[in-house]
């Protein structure tokens, strides 16, 4: 009799490493969250961080000191390629579908400080005033309606809120001008 407590104890320590072993390997081979709040209706270039980040062994350096520093971010600027330039959500929809946001590149952006941090090398990060044009996507979102030229080697750029009547005119990234009409009020589909 006691040979078959022995055995069942035996099989009981058998199915509980069993089950520990096959929850372990489901976890690791579960894509890791994002820790990102996409909101699409309002900007595909901003994304606010999740309630859960940050999680410390997920970061480099660079960016643990840079969080040591200034804390949790109001948002990341999604770098996309090729130049992580500001991009259209038809630019960005692939990426965005595909749950790559959390593979690409991104700065930090602390809106109240006006600051933007980068990240050069993992272990390295550089502070930048916030400029106009990032100003404007942290206030409104991306812009409903975006125009840009070169004319004589600078960049004329305008971007339309139609929602809340408002165009701003960036000439090389710099606010030139800002013009107010009679918005159309919300919601009006971003671009």
């Amino acid at each position: 009799m006691p040979m078959g407590f022995e055995h069942l104890a035996t099989v009981v320590r058998l199915v509980g490493w069993l089950a520990t072993a096959v929850f372990a390997l489901g976890t690791a081979s579960c894509p890791k969250e994002m820790a990102l709040n996409v909101d699409e209706k309002f900007s595909v270039n901003l994304v606010r961080p999740a309630a859960t980040w940050p999680r410390l062994n997920r970061l480099s350096p660079g960016e643990i000191e840079a969080y040591q520093n200034y804390g949790k971010p109001d948002y990341f600027r999604i770098l996309y390629p090729p130049h992580g330039e500001i991009s259209t959500s038809r630019e960005a929809g692939p990426a965005i579908r595909a749950k790559r946001l959390k593979d690409l590149p991104r700065s930090w952006i602390y809106e109240t400080k006006k600051i933007e941090i980068q990240f050069p090398s993992a272990a390295k990060f550089v502070e930048m005033p916030l400029s106009d044009q990032m100003k404007v996507l942290c206030l409104r979102g991306d812009p409903q309606d975006r125009d840009f030229q070169t004319k004589n080697g600078r960049i004329h750029e305008s971007w339309t809120y139609y929602d809340v009547g408002e165009k701003y005119f960036f000439l090389d990234g710099h606010l030139a001008e800002k013009q107010v009409f009679q918005g159309i009020g919300r919601p009006f589909s971003r671009m």
